[in-house]
């Protein structure tokens, strides 16, 4: 039973990686917690290798992967792993938000997003995304505390009027577990 529990995130990983490759999709969008660093996952050699051949068989299905790292994972902490990823992989810096512009299946695609760079997030991340940008799709990736929800670290905190104010086609959005 413990085994099946602690292999649970290993195999929704694989679940993942099946049905993006059986589904034909072209980006799969991470908002944090890939590993938690109090746990110290990302330094377990079996779940570095999974993670790894996860960003592979994306990699081999011509598959994007961009990620942006919170509290549980961040920059600081994954920095030594993540030089090994595959280059479908991007990592947002946590400077300021980067964009990613892809060209998927004849459109154009702007992924914007920012990590960070240490457990204890306390800036308004979200105020610093740029407008939509003039693309077909815009997306946002962001791990943060959206209505300053008091059940949970108020790391990154942000306000829905703030996200949806950008009109992205979609935000990933991290760090409530549920």
């Amino acid at each position: 039973k413990n085994i099946l529990l602690r292999d649970a995130p290993l195999l929704a990983l694989k679940n993942v990686a099946d049905v993006a490759v059986i589904e034909n999709v072209d980006l799969v969008l991470i908002a944090g917690d890939l590993f938690n660093s109090k746990e110290d996952a990302a330094m377990n050699h079996r779940v570095r290798a999974q993670l790894l051949n996860f960003f592979k068989t994306l990699d081999g299905a011509n598959i994007k992967i961009c990620i942006a790292v919170g509290n549980h994972d961040p920059l600081k902490y994954i920095k030594e792993i993540s030089a090994s990823w595959p280059d479908n992989v991007y990592l947002f810096k946590n400077k300021s938000v980067e964009t990613f512009l892809f060209e998927i299946n004849n459109q154009s695609v702007a992924v914007h997003g920012v990590s960070y760079a240490t457990q204890h997030e306390d800036r308004d991340l979200a105020s610093t995304f740029p407008n939509r940008s003039d693309t077909d799709f815009n997306f946002g990736v962001l791990h943060t505390n959206v209505g300053g929800d008091l059940n949970h670290s108020n790391y990154a905190p942000s306000e829905l009027k703030t996200l949806c104010s950008y009109d992205y086609d979609y935000f990933a959005l991290g760090h409530i577990h549920k």
